[in-house]
């Protein structure tokens, strides 16, 4: 008899030490898919570029309304999950959540994303051929994402007060 109370005690300490650590770590915690496709190249004066990635970055460089660049560099295969995770760099983190864009495989895509907790930034990537590109809308700049080859890739700050003017809406002919 003791044997059986002795039994049923172990299992059911068993089970609720069980069911404390499914709550301490819930089966949904583990369940985001969040990547993180790129790391900023710390010391990019020292990088080694082919001709082809040094042209493409001049170019951006040079564009009149790039503010700043940034090197990053991809980590892995650019799978891009339901989250994704991008710095920027001397700024801060920003985590988006998918809302939007079509699939057709890992290598060509359209992911549209806004940062979780509603501070309004947005994102849009765009991968072709295994090369992504895009655009970061914060509150505080946009950041233009170029590849440049070799699983490098620029982020560019954009000055927005070098744009060029918009076109003013012009009314309908009368008749």
């Amino acid at each position: 008899m003791r044997v059986v109370m002795f039994d049923r005690l172990t299992w059911s300490t068993a089970l609720s030490l069980i069911l404390s650590f499914l709550m301490l770590y819930p089966a949904n915690a583990q369940s985001t898919d969040r990547s993180e496709p790129f790391t900023t190249v710390k010391d990019d004066q020292n990088l080694q570029t082919t001709p082809e990635q040094s042209n493409r970055l001049k170019r951006i460089r040079d564009l009149p309304t790039t503010k700043a660049v940034h090197i990053l560099r991809a980590n892995g295969d650019l799978h891009i999950g339901s989250e994704v995770k991008i710095s920027i760099p001397n700024d801060r983190t920003l985590v988006f959540s998918k809302n939007g864009g079509e699939t057709i495989d890992s290598n060509d895509f359209t992911w549209f994303g806004v940062e979780k907790g509603e501070k309004g930034a947005s994102a849009t990537l765009i991968a072709r051929k295994g090369e992504i590109s895009g655009s970061i809308n914060t509150s505080k700049a946009i950041y233009r994402i170029t590849p440049l080859g070799d699983g490098l890739y620029a982020m560019s700050e954009m000055d927005t007060k070098r744009l060029p003017p918009e076109e003013p809406t012009k009314a309908p002919p009368k008749s």
